[in-house]
């Protein structure tokens, strides 16, 4: 057995060593068994498996100590302290699962399936007879039965789980990040399905409540329905018509994930990072407003329709590297913080990158470009656009400006940069015929610029 459910037990020690071994296999996938557990721990391989499977519980601190270390390493996370394994040995009982209300046909489902929904109604909230220990339990409990349950070939069954995950993550604030985990991991292996149904719908929905924050850059407080810190692992999922606009996130992974239908970011904030690497857009694209904070990467995207950034800020260095834009692509008055490169990508529609602003590195070598236009675009370290394939119409770089640190820069054939007074350059149009002639004021231009600035060093070096 490679799993850790510990189904029908109340343990919370249980419930804590199973919430490690989900994050664990989350942050370390193929890493996470119960042999390996077993040798690292140095814990027999079968009292592991007793604990996993519900039949037996820990008795042994120090046992208990070394097994919660080891799964908090491989899930990123400080070790829990002796004294609160203790705790929870000491109160460690029977209690009665949270349950809450829901759709009749999920009921049944959940009814015909396992005693989940058996009662009457499903409390929002711990009895005001239970302890705060006991509610905590009762949450940890549901939690592993309702997981238990997404696996199911039943879509009423599925839905009504993600239900309950979705009650226990509104009652029990500890337990949100473990929830948002759990339906995560259930989109990423439920695409194998290679369809979309109502629980896969429900699931992204579910998401999408609890990390929107509207009207968040007005001032806004964050309602009710706000879950903060969520860390969303979306990699290789099937996702259709996702809408996650106005969501603030701590980090967000789509890598290889095949989106269906229209998605939509707008308005998105990332504290950390952000890769939508290799990642299949078969819809269009609606990223404008948004800002990442950490690195970005869209490394190999395909874009099948309209891909819009329009008005986002990239903290770090954004990766576009390699990427396919069959619709339009729009990065107008995009805010680069970093470096970005689009080396390799093709623009097949058309692109705008008016007013954009880079503050490092722009790199563009080997894309091709059809109807695209920079003009206005601002540059503030070196800029490539080696060995590009665009024709003369395909290709405006009016009004281009550059910060005059480098001689570096590589413009496209036809085009060249000229010093200006205050130490930027300009880009412009190089006349067919008249290079050599243009060569002659570059040099003419950077000897005055050279001059201008010694005269000014000078100035300086006198006045103090």
């Amino acid at each position: 057995m490679t799993t850790f459910r510990p189904l029908g037990s109340t343990s919370r020690v249980l419930a804590e060593l199973a919430r490690l071994w989900d994050q664990a296999v989350v942050r370390s996938p193929g890493r996470v068994s119960q042999k390996k557990l077993a040798a690292a721990s140095e814990v027999p391989y079968s009292t592991l498996n007793g604990w996993a499977t519900g039949v037996a519980a820990p008795r042994d601190l120090d046992q208990l100590v070394r097994v919660g270390a080891t799964l908090a390493g491989w899930a990123g996370e400080p070790a829990p302290l002796a004294r609160d394994w203790d705790v929870r040995m000491r109160s460690d009982q029977s209690h009665r699962p949270v349950r809450d209300s829901m759709r009749p046909e999920r009921r049944r489902a959940l009814q015909e399936e396992t005693s989940l929904g058996s009662t009457e109604e499903l409390q929002p909230a711990a009895r005001t007879h239970e302890t705060h220990e006991s509610a905590s339990a009762s949450h940890q409990a549901l939690y592993l039965q309702a997981i238990s349950l997404l696996s199911s070939d039943d879509v009423h069954v599925r839905a009504g789980a993600l239900e309950i995950l979705e009650k226990v993550g509104e009652n029990s604030t500890s337990m949100r990040r473990s929830v948002i985990s759990a339906i995560c991991r259930y989109l990423r292996n439920d695409g194998r399905r290679r369809d979309v149904d109502d629980a896969h719908i429900l699931a992204q929905r579910i998401i999408a409540r609890h990390i929107a924050w509207p009207r968040r850059k007005y001032g806004q407080d964050r309602p009710s329905t706000f879950w903060e810190d969520m860390e969303i692992d979306l990699q290789g999922a099937l996702l259709k018509d996702l809408d996650m606009s106005h969501a603030h996130v701590m980090s967000a992974c789509f890598r290889n994930a095949d989106l269906r239908g229209d998605t939509w970011l707008q308005d998105l904030l990332v504290e950390e990072s952000l890769s939508f690497e290799g990642a299949h857009l078969n819809g269009d694209f609606y990223f404008s407003g948004s800002e990442v904070c950490g690195g970005a990467s869209f490394a190999g995207v395909i874009f099948r329709g309209a891909a819009l950034f329009g008005r986002s800020v990239f903290e770090y260095d954004s990766n576009f590297y390699d990427c396919r834009f069959f619709g339009r692509a729009s990065f107008v008055s995009c805010d680069f913080r970093g470096a970005v490169s689009f080396h390799g990508s093709s623009f097949l529609w058309s692109a705008e990158f008016t007013q954009m602003r880079v503050a490092w590195d722009a790199r563009f070598a080997e894309a091709e470009f059809k109807d695209t236009t920079f003009e206005l675009a601002k540059f503030g370290d070196i800029v490539s656009f080696l060995g590009v394939s665009a024709s003369e119409e395909d290709l405006n770089l009016h009004g281009v400006s550059v910060a005059a640190k480098h001689l570096l820069n590589i413009w496209p054939a036809g085009w060249g940069e000229l010093l200006e007074g205050d130490g930027t350059a300009t880009v412009v149009r190089v006349p067919e015929g008249r290079e050599q002639e243009f060569k002659a004021l570059q040099k003419e231009r950077r000897m005055k610029y050279t001059f201008s600035k010694m005269s000014r060093r000078q100035a300086t070096t006198e006045l103090d």
